[in-house]
């Protein structure tokens, strides 16, 4: 729902959106209607449905964890974590923390969890600048920093309700995010970025022979 709220504020045809936003999620709930609706009642005593409770339980669990390991964590990977945590449970953990930001802190400790939580929130705030500065000075590659911008909230947002914290492609996000970084500067200056050099094949080094035989 944030998300397609972003989506929808940022873009240039909010009525087209509204209606295809609509033509997906309305049918959806249609179909699961009861179910849904019973399930967004729990949101009333989160601690009498089970899913939620849980998630509750676990948080409490590695912050519990993470005072014991303030500085350095338990070790990054799930494996040492529920190892761990089971020494501080009467019940057998088998779950991840279930919070992306609690699940670095309680595996790498504060600094890392320092780090990782300047680089997620320092990129969208940056960001946000950037669409400004791109705005003013290469109006056609404004889209750019608002799409990473969008996906990096997207992740910001789901890691509140699961352990992301290995996520791959969150990472290249983060690249891109310093990718640009350089592209807009080139921009400022009034640089043409270069077009990708592409030395072609010779004959004599292209031999489908050999790479047959290979």
């Amino acid at each position: 729902v944030c998300v397609a709220l972003m989506i929808l504020l940022r873009s240039k045809h909010k009525i087209g959106g509204v209606i295809v936003i609509a033509a997906l999620i309305v049918p959806s709930v249609y179909l699961v209607k009861e179910s849904y609706f019973d399930r967004l009642a729990t949101l009333e005593a989160p601690t009498e449905e089970a899913s939620a409770n849980s998630r509750i339980e676990s948080a409490k669990l590695a912050v519990a964890v993470w005072k014991d390991y303030p500085l350095l964590g338990v070790g990054f990977g799930r494996s040492n974590y529920l190892q761990v945590a089971n020494q501080y449970s009467s019940k057998e953990v088998h779950f991840v923390v279930h919070n992306t930001y609690l699940q670095v802190l309680v595996d790498s400790g504060a600094f890392s969890f320092l780090i990782f939580f300047a680089l997620l929130s320092g990129a969208i705030v940056w960001l946000g600048f950037s669409v400004r500065r791109a705005r003013a000075t290469s109006p056609d590659l404004e889209v750019y920093p608002l799409i990473l911008q969008t996906a990096l909230m997207c992740f910001a947002i789901t890691g509140t309700f699961g352990s992301r914290e290995n996520y791959d492609f969150y990472y290249i996000l983060l690249m891109t995010a310093a990718a640009w970084r350089d592209v807009l500067r080139g921009c400022a200056r009034g640089e043409k970025q270069p077009a990708a050099e592409v030395e072609p094949l010779s004959d004599a080094r292209y031999q489908p022979e050999a790479d047959a035989r290979a």
